[in-house]
């Protein structure tokens, strides 16, 4: 039977994936108090962390909890010269007498913040460089301490790019510096019996060796079907309020559902925003607001703020960055979920955001695992995640592949696959 464990996994998609791939509960779940405040039960005794919340009640209920401990902050503090001695620093624990067992340790999986990859991040490249030191910093910790045979992350698709050069640098050489051999998975969910598109990669460390080359995985399928397997008994359904979430869009479709009636959404052909803007609708769309006292007086003001400020970016020959609405059409692929694809993604055939059920489905995760708190301010935490398929795919496809008895070094010891090309791309130096 395998040994695992998992380090940071976030909302819990990446654990629940290996879970499955692997057969059974983790050894030991480990995380650090980075993303948010740990929380207290009633005896105020540390429960878990940041996103980990949803994922400790959800094996709680099931009865799959394995031990939780919570390191120190200072254990992955911001250190460029990464100093082995931090590695020692205490932990806080939910059970101090039940040391951690990091023998013989097999596989061990985790989900770094990558805001220092993301597209999304501003700022210069030394602060993008600092954000990439909790994902140093855990490899560090994993591959120093526990010393697994197998190593997996979760990473942002500009990895691979000019945009992680940097921190490629750095892992491979903490990898390679304690004997192992990395291997570089880019994959896009919706390969992954999913309907959702997500281009991550994956980064795997192998112990001493390279395992035969891992295999790929295309199994599409679209939104009807995939959603079609929800359970009718599955929870938190309901719609959400789209005025909370984003009344600009509230007000858009709400003008737009007067102009055109019922066929709204083929009169705009999908795009919302690129439609008023073709046709100078906005201001209507503010008018129309006015006029008939739509939603609060508050977010009533709050558009006109917002269309005055896009204007005046447009006339400079400015961006705005926004989340107004588009329609999912045509059976394409659902873009990736996150806090903005929430607020700006409509049904296919109702007029309402994805509900809480359909964008955790949408990330693989058990009917009965439920966003715990106020749905409507803690909904973005669903995206902070893995995918759970993609992952159970990620994580079965290195055990199997080092398990292979063809074992082979190769002086560079790095490679990558890019599932989506379903090739080898190229050894890198």
């Amino acid at each position: 039977m395998l040994k695992w464990c998992a380090i940071q996994p976030l909302t819990g998609g990446m654990y629940l994936g290996a879970e499955k791939a692997i057969g059974h509960p983790a050894e030991f779940i480990i995380t650090y108090p980075g993303n948010g405040d740990p929380k207290l039960d009633k005896e105020g005794n540390v429960v878990s962390c940041g996103n980990e919340y949803n994922l400790m009640k959800y094996l709680d209920k099931v009865g799959r909890r394995p031990e939780y401990k919570i390191f120190n902050r200072s254990m992955f503090q911001d250190d460029e010269d990464m100093n082995p001695e931090i590695l020692n620093h205490p932990v806080w624990t939910i059970n101090p007498d039940k040391p951690l067992d990091y023998s013989n340790m097999d596989v061990c999986v985790a989900v770094p913040v990558c805001s220092g990859l993301s597209t999304a991040t501003i700022g210069t490249q030394a602060s993008k460089n600092t954000r990439n030191c909790n994902m140093l910093w855990i490899s560090q910790y994993v591959l120093t301490v526990i010393k697994p045979k197998i190593y997996i992350f979760e990473n942002a698709p500009t990895f691979m790019g000019t945009r992680g050069d940097y921190i490629r640098e750095e892992l491979e050489s903490i990898a390679l510096h304690l004997g192992y051999s990395i291997d570089y998975y880019k994959t896009d969910t919706k390969f992954h019996d999913n309907c959702q598109t997500r281009k991550r990669t994956f980064i795997i460390f192998y112990k001493k060796v390279f395992a035969p080359t891992m295999r790929y995985e295309h199994i599409e399928t679209n939104y009807d079907e995939y959603f079609s397997r929800i359970s009718p008994d599955a929870t938190q359904k309901e719609p959400l309020n789209l005025e909370q979430i984003n009344s600009v869009n509230y007000f858009c479709i709400e003008y737009l559902k007067n102009k055109f009636g019922d066929n709204w959404r083929e009169a705009v052909n999908y795009d919302i925003f690129r439609y008023l803007l073709k046709n100078d609708l906005f201001d209507e769309v503010d008018k129309y607001t006015q006029d008939n006292e739509l939603g609060t007086e508050k977010n009533r003001k709050f558009l006109t703020h917002f269309i005055q400020h896009f204007k005046y970016k447009i006339s400079i020959g400015g961006g705005v960055y926004h989340a107004l609405p588009n329609i999912i059409h045509d059976h394409k692929p659902i873009p990736a979920v996150m806090f903005k694809m929430v607020q700006s993604v409509i049904h296919p055939y109702e007029d309402r955001p994805l509900n809480i059920r359909e964008l955790l489905h949408l990330m693989g995760m058990p009917d009965d695992y439920e966003l715990q708190g106020d749905t409507m301010k803690e909904y973005g935490k669903i995206g902070q995640n893995v995918p759970a398929r993609t992952a159970y795919w990620i994580v079965s496809e290195a055990i199997r592949s080092y398990n292979e008895d063809q074992f082979y070094e190769h002086p560079k010891k790095v490679r990558y696959f890019n599932n989506m090309k379903m090739k080898e791309e190229r050894y890198l130096d």
